[in-house]
């Protein structure tokens, strides 16, 4: 396309270049991007920051086992596990839209 994308690290900010490095974390309520070194360095020093990960594992796994509750929800009358799901899900595609698409390259 020839647009230029990069992703800066909120911390110590410098581009982050590899997805592996990548670690988008929730810092009061703003989502924002970090190298795995400066999340470690920026989760023991700020109350605010999220200790999991968007896009790590756990947020993987959480957003599965959402998914699959938010559609037995559809068939009883317990929606709650629908708008859970619609949540978690939204929040994995905004974190892949606006961060790891970009160094899927």
């Amino acid at each position: 396309m020839g647009e230029n994308k990069f992703i800066i690290c909120n911390h110590c900010k410098r581009f982050i270049n590899d997805k592996n490095d990548l670690v988008v974390a929730y810092d009061f309520l703003v989502m924002n991007a970090y190298h795995s070194e400066c999340f470690a360095r920026r989760a023991k020093e700020n109350f605010f920051l999220s200790k999991k990960p968007v896009n790590g594992l756990v947020s993987n796994i959480v957003t599965v086992l959402f998914g699959i509750a938010g559609l037995s929800g559809l068939f009883t009358d317990f929606y709650v596990f629908t708008v859970m799901a619609i949540l978690q899900l939204s929040i994995r595609l905004y974190s892949w839209l606006k961060y790891e698409s970009i160094l899927e390259d």
